[in-house]
């Protein structure tokens, strides 16, 4: 039988394998012409999840917690740079949800130098994604074809096993949920209305 700890690890390279999946796929979309994604929007994500990563990081003092959130914000940012420099990815002027989501991420980043509370950062940070998720949201609603279900699919998998990483390295308070249960449920809602 496996160690809670054994288990967590397993599930992390699993994680990391199917994090790489869903964003290839994504960057294959785009490749081939399929999406036309924002990429200011992208950028302001990557700035986002790096400060995710990073105040996670020092909420959990666990290295296994926040490897998940390490890649994922490294993929955001090959993926913007992919839909920048290979793919059909534009810059378009900020919408007001992309300003918001500066605002947010900047209110973040200053809120956790001054407080010293990464804790703070990271519900700033959340609040900031699920921002984010509105026009995604929104825009498959009303199109289900604008998004291919299968890269949120994979993205909501991760972020359930990531629950089960958490159980499995220690107490986890709630705090360390936050991100994960907060990703599932909005790629989740991605996913579900891409099926349609």
């Amino acid at each position: 039988m496996k160690t809670k700890e054994q288990k967590a690890w397993i599930l992390n390279l699993a994680n990391l394998l199917l994090c790489i999946i869903g964003y290839s796929w994504y960057c294959w979309q785009n490749v081939r012409g399929n999406t036309h994604p924002n990429v200011s929007s992208w950028t302001i994500w990557s700035f986002i999840l790096v400060l995710n990563f990073t105040s996670y990081k020092q909420t959990t003092g666990n290295w296994r917690k926040s490897l998940f959130t390490a890649v994922n914000s490294m993929l955001v940012i090959i993926t913007t740079l992919v839909l920048l420099i290979l793919g059909n990815g534009t810059f378009r002027s900020l919408t007001a949800v992309d300003i918001m989501c500066i605002v947010i991420g900047v209110v973040a980043a200053l809120g956790w130098w001054y407080f010293k509370s990464s804790r703070f950062a990271q519900i700033a940070i959340n609040t900031a994604i699920i921002v984010g998720f509105i026009p995604t949201v929104i825009g498959v609603a009303h199109n289900p074809t604008n998004e291919s279900w299968f890269p949120w699919f994979i993205l909501s998998v991760t972020n359930v096993t990531q629950c089960f990483v958490i159980k499995f390295t220690g107490k986890g308070g709630w705090i360390e949920y936050l991100n994960p249960v907060n990703q599932m449920i909005f790629n989740g809602l991605v996913f579900i209305l891409a099926l349609r």
